[in-house]
């Protein structure tokens, strides 16, 4: 898995078709964070822990940061 933290505001861009009715999501909150998980149809996950000052997220595939936002790379 890879891991990422960002600190200010992104946006996830997905390269490829997506149909967000089989997207599957999980979510979760507690005190200290919001986690939403994600598993696409084509094996992508993205697991997103949204804290009060930052945002990780861990995935099974590499991501590329540019211009605030965040793209799949295929």
């Amino acid at each position: 898995m890879f891991e990422y933290t960002f600190t200010n505001v992104i946006e996830v861009l997905t390269p490829f078709e997506v149909d967000f009715d089989q997207v599957k999501t999980e979510v979760t909150q507690t005190n200290e964070y919001t986690r939403n998980l994600f598993k696409y149809p084509n094996g992508l996950i993205l697991d997103t822990y949204q804290y009060r000052d930052k945002v990780v997220i861990k995935s099974n595939r590499k991501l590329e940061e540019k211009d605030g936002a965040v793209s799949v790379v295929l």
